[in-house]
């Protein structure tokens, strides 16, 4: 019997060749060195291929040890990129954060333009995932550009799919509904290039559901309807060839449409789609689709006035919810503690980079201390000469403004020094402390924009040019060019001092 399954493996599957050769690597001995990059890369395809979420995490650390024994940094990424994945699907999002920032690192030498996309949109997700919506946003606009590098036409469209889905879910969790329907657009215009392709027919399945899905959100029914249906239809027709994406298109359609029928009061069509939707997270092994079927199969019991069965299934989700934070961890946490850690030796061969990073530590140290000490002395410097030119200003004002009761003098102080700040409330204040100046401006021409008034105020309050500049954060040239365009605008005799002008309005 035996003999007759080993002649079926090798009568030209290269699949199950590719398989049974990890399997007999894995029961070799354990001297990782003895392996070469052909035989690591055999065993990442098989991986790569089954791209089943419960990874055998046995195999993945082996191959990483394997790659990091012949120093083979694209199995060591490749790895990696494995345990992120691995840890994402478990709900550890930080965790496979972790590892695909190694993975980036480990694969910066390396030319290989769908391992680069893949570590950057995967990245991207882990960004959206852990509320870094900016950040995610950015690396994943960058995967774009990567993915349209791709030579293989089939392999781009996907690649770009995948990515524009990625971006509208990050859209979507911001609540940006607009940037939300344009990425889904592009992720469904893009998807209809994989129609007529076998490989990537759960793409387009998984694309058009997306799509019916945020008609639902939006209430838009009739559309939302039809292209629940038409994914359902297409989820059917994936060759058993690719077993893993037929499931796992099956899960998220079939998720999509009981969602929709849930909140249609389709009660029956509801608690059929998350039925299947749990059969087909059954068999890829999905803990996180099982617990999202589960809780909607409870929800759905609990509008049915089912107890029993909503208890059954509310007590399976919460199973699954206490189990998914300890997936593979003990399994996972040995290996990867010293790659999380950084502490990779290797970049460290002798005793002269040593002394570089020391030198250069100390070069920054040195450069960072004296700059501190700069913006210290100019700091103080600023606070002084402000100090100077308030009292200054005080003294002017307290000279022509005899009458004026200590209340008013020091309100004019505090009004000086939100000149002084740049604060946005200086015009507000000066025009409370002085009720008729702006007025009379605004006789003479009513034009006049309030950035134009507020420069008439603090000439009124006897600023000079070069500490308009300086309060202002403008040049010299720009506060004179302001100077001459007031003049105008103000019919004032160029012979005469503006300071003074205004200060006599």
């Amino acid at each position: 019997m035996l003999t007759k399954i080993i002649s079926f493996m090798l009568q030209g599957n290269p699949f199950f060749l590719r398989l049974l050769f990890g399997l007999l690597v894995l029961a070799g001995v354990p001297g990782y060195a003895q392996y070469n990059i052909k035989q690591i890369d055999s065993i990442l395809e098989v991986v790569n291929e089954t791209n089943d979420l419960k990874l055998d995490t046995k195999q993945v650390i082996m191959v990483y040890n394997a790659s990091k024994a012949i120093n083979y940094e694209k199995g060591i990424a490749e790895s990696l990129v494995l345990y992120s994945k691995s840890s994402y699907k478990s709900g550890r999002y930080d965790t496979a954060f972790k590892y695909i920032t190694q993975a980036e690192s480990t694969s910066e030498k390396i030319n290989d333009p769908v391992l680069t996309f893949k570590i950057r949109a995967f990245k991207g997700l882990c960004y959206s995932r852990l509320g870094f919506y900016k950040e995610a946003d950015q690396t994943l606009n960058s995967a774009v550009f990567i993915a349209k590098t791709i030579a293989d036409k089939d392999e781009m469209h996907y690649f770009l799919t995948a990515v524009y889905t990625d971006l509208a879910v990050n859209y979507g969790r911001l609540g940006n509904s607009k940037a939300e329907r344009v990425w889904g657009n592009k992720a469904y215009n893009e998807s209809q290039k994989l129609e007529k392709s076998d490989k990537y027919l759960s793409v387009f399945a998984i694309a058009i559901s997306n799509r019916g899905s945020w008609f639902a959100k939006h209430k838009q029914n009739d559309s939302a309807e039809f292209y629940l249906n038409k994914a359902l239809l297409l989820s059917k027709k994936i060759s058993d060839k690719y077993q893993y994406k037929k499931y796992y298109a099956q899960w998220v359609i079939n998720l999509h449409a009981a969602n929709f029928y849930d909140v249609e009061k389709k009660f029956s069509q509801a608690e059929s789609s998350y039925k299947e939707a749990v059969s087909a997270a059954s068999q890829i092994k999905y803990a996180l689709g099982l617990k999202k079927a589960y809780s909607g199969l409870a929800k759905v019991y609990k509008n049915l006035n089912q107890t029993e069965k909503e208890l059954i299934y509310v007590k399976k989700s919460n199973r699954l919810g206490d189990s998914l934070a300890s997936v593979d961890k003990a399994a996972i946490k040995t290996p990867l503690d010293y790659i999380v850690r950084g502490k990779d030796q290797q970049l460290i061969t002798n005793r002269s980079n040593y002394r570089q990073i020391i030198f250069i530590a100390f070069l920054l140290l040195s450069v960072v201390t004296g700059a501190v000490f700069f913006y210290r002395y100019k700091f103080k410097r600023e606070i002084k000469l402000s100090a100077e030119k308030m009292n200054e200003l005080i003294r002017k004002i307290e000279l022509n403004e005899n009458k004026r009761s200590p209340a008013r003098i020091e309100e004019l102080k505090g009004i000086v020094q939100l000149a002084i700040n740049n604060n946005p409330a200086f015009l507000m204040k000066f025009n409370e402390f002085d009720l008729e100046f702006t007025p009379k401006l605004l006789d003479i021409n009513p034009s006049l924009i309030a950035v134009e008034i507020e420069f008439c105020a603090l000439l009124r309050l006897n600023f000079e040019t070069k500490e308009i500049a300086r309060y202002t954060n403008v040049s010299v040239r720009a506060v004179e060019g302001k100077k001459y365009r007031i003049r105008k605008k103000l019919n004032i005799p160029t012979d005469q001092d503006i300071n003074i002008w205004m200060t006599h309005l």
